[in-house]
């Protein structure tokens, strides 16, 4: 127990602190301290907290782990609907798509796309107050999701707070940031092996055994499975400054929201395909399964001319065989 009530700015110190390596560790797998050193001040955070409960809050580190099971998950009707993609047939589609685009909006439809790989996991919703995490939903029916805040929580690439460094851009009152839940799967792998060893029965495959985990009500089994996060946008954009789905992941970046590290700005559709080419090729060699390849009208206001319904034109062609989804998001 602390000898003496510490200081707010202490406490600030020692939190900032923990995020950094948070950071490092779990997001670019750089850690510059060890378990040992992390551990030390983790510990000291929580004797903190506890001998100064006044000094505890949500987004403090030490709020990760550790929540009583869960009763239930409560559903929450959501400001903004997450719709969902719909099947559609190959290259000849994602051109068709184009099309349609240029059709709906004019001249204004020969806009850039950004390419995202579509990860094969579970989507879930972030919404952040004044920059802390407050909630986070399922997917759902795309108009409701259950409440996981308690399990998102667990999760170390998922910033409860987000960052405010020097020459960082300020964060609106209230994000909504949306994205996917995942398992690696060289970490599923080894989820698998620890289950053998334990006479335990194994998983099927990375996207169950994520969905499922993300459900648990006691919070510390989700917080005991390897989990990831990357977001691949902004559900309330249009309370920004942001004009464009580039500038969604940039500005995501900068607050230390994890995204993908494969994204590509293409200013045509020939370098669309080419880049999806390219992506089914290394398809193998990503650490985590990806299901297709998502491709959006990067100017939102090339989004927003083209309709209601098109508001986020998406093009998604999927990994396994010649197939493309075509829709918005």
């Amino acid at each position: 127990m602390p000898e003496k009530k510490p200081s707010p700015a202490e406490v600030e110190r020692l939190r900032r602190e923990i995020d950094e390596h948070n950071y490092r560790y779990f997001v670019l797998s750089q850690p510059t301290v060890t378990d040992a050193e992390y551990d030390r001040l983790l510990r000291r955070l929580m004797e903190i907290e506890e001998a100064f409960p006044q000094f505890r809050t949500p987004d403090s580190p030490t709020q990760r782990v550790g929540a009583a099971p869960q009763a239930g998950f409560e559903v929450v009707a959501r400001a903004r609907p997450m719709l969902s993609l719909e099947n559609a047939v190959d290259e000849e589609e994602l051109r068709a798509w184009r099309e349609r685009l240029v059709r709906a909006v004019g001249a204004g439809g020969e806009t850039d796309y950004v390419c995202e790989p579509k990860i094969d996991g579970v989507a879930v919703e972030l919404y952040y107050e004044n920059g802390s995490l407050v909630r986070g939903l399922t997917r759902g029916d795309g108009v409701s999701g259950e409440d996981i805040t308690a399990n998102v929580k667990t999760i170390r690439s998922i910033p409860l707070r987000l960052h405010r460094g020097k020459g960082v851009h300020a964060f609106p009152d209230t994000l909504s940031v949306r994205g996917e839940v995942f398992m690696d799967l060289g970490d599923f792998a080894e989820l698998n092996r620890k289950q053998l060893e334990a006479g335990e029965r194994t998983y099927v495959n990375p996207r169950n055994t994520t969905a499922g985990s993300l459900k648990q009500l006691d919070p510390r089994i989700t917080a005991s499975r390897p989990l990831k996060f990357l977001a691949y946008g902004i559900g309330n954009a249009e309370e920004t400054d942001l004009t464009s789905q580039w500038e969604v992941l940039e500005r995501l970046r900068s607050w230390r929201v994890p995204v993908s590290g494969q994204p590509r700005r293409c200013e045509t559709i020939q370098e669309v395909v080419a880049f999806y080419e390219s992506i089914r090729k290394l398809r193998n060699d990503l650490p985590h399964e990806i299901d297709g390849l998502v491709v959006k009208a990067n100017q939102f206001a090339v989004q927003a001319e083209a309709g209601e319904r098109a508001r986020e034109r998406v093009a998604n062609i999927p990994m396994k065989g010649a197939m493309a989804l075509l829709s918005s998001t």
